[in-house]
């Protein structure tokens, strides 16, 4: 059965769904039933990613268990009413960079602070598994200011020739920007992957999961997590990142 790029995109986002709703899920019964689900739609994308043949009522039925009475893969961001749009240029036209530019800044003024190694307070592996994922954010906050200080030089040319070497130039380092974003999201995903199934399992990996988070170096200053324990702020943490990438719509580069 050859599928529609409209229907190999959904089966991609049931298996991003399932995955997140996986992770936050704490009944061991829907945690089963999802797993399988998982595994199902892992076998599918494998035959489309191989070019093989797709049975028909296989994937109505998994479509339909999935979309059923559990509303697994039910299409309920949580932050996507939340995230404020802001424009990562006032002369900037693509609609969709606005909104990757918004989730980066809400998850730098709402989950950087708390996920610091001030409040935060994790083994060695994961506590080293974090500082590699801050050290990718950092990068990627420097090729934001680049790309924008490029595209608003791009604007402002009037030489035919300068403004198509330009737009090259910008489209590379679009590119070249997702594509660090999108290994950032996966490395941060990872992480808080470990984490989750540590606090599911029992292990202590995460020291201070219950204590309360409060800005230690502002004490007025009320975040929207002010108040949670470190384990609610990890889980949510999770959530939000499987939206952004789910929002980005790119490809693991890491596969």
């Amino acid at each position: 059965m050859a599928l529609s790029d409209e229907e190999i995109e959904k089966i991609y986002k049931i298996k991003s769904q399932l995955l997140s709703t996986y992770k936050i899920s704490k009944k061991e019964e829907q945690k089963k039933r999802i797993s399988h689900y998982i595994k199902e739609v892992d076998m599918i994308i494998k035959d489309i990613e191989n070019g093989n043949w797709v049975n028909p009522v296989k994937l109505n039925i998994l479509t339909q268990n999935v979309d059923g009475k559990d509303n697994i893969a039910t299409d309920n961001k949580k932050y996507k009413n939340l995230v404020p749009i802001e424009k990562i240029s006032d002369l900037n036209k693509d609609l969709e960079l606005d909104q990757i530019y918004s989730y980066l800044n809400y998850f730098e003024e709402n989950f950087i602070p708390p996920m610091s190694q001030t409040n935060l307070k994790l083994d060695y592996a994961l506590s080293r598994k974090r500082d590699d994922f801050y050290v990718k954010y950092d990068s990627v906050k420097h090729l934001v200011k680049e790309f924008t200080a490029d595209f608003e030089l791009l604007c402002k040319l009037t030489n035919k020739e300068q403004i198509e070497k330009y737009k090259e130039r910008i489209n590379l380092q679009k590119h070249h920007l997702l594509f660090k974003i999108s290994e950032l999201l996966s490395d941060i995903s990872s992480f808080l992957s470990l984490v989750i199934t540590d606090l599911n399992e029992g292990r202590k990996s995460l020291f201070n999961a219950a204590e309360k988070y409060f800005n230690k170096f502002d004490k007025t200053k009320k975040d929207i997590f002010t108040g949670q324990t470190m384990e609610y702020i990890v889980r949510e943490c999770s959530i939000f990142i499987d939206e952004f990438i789910d929002i980005l719509r790119m490809p693991d580069f890491k596969k």
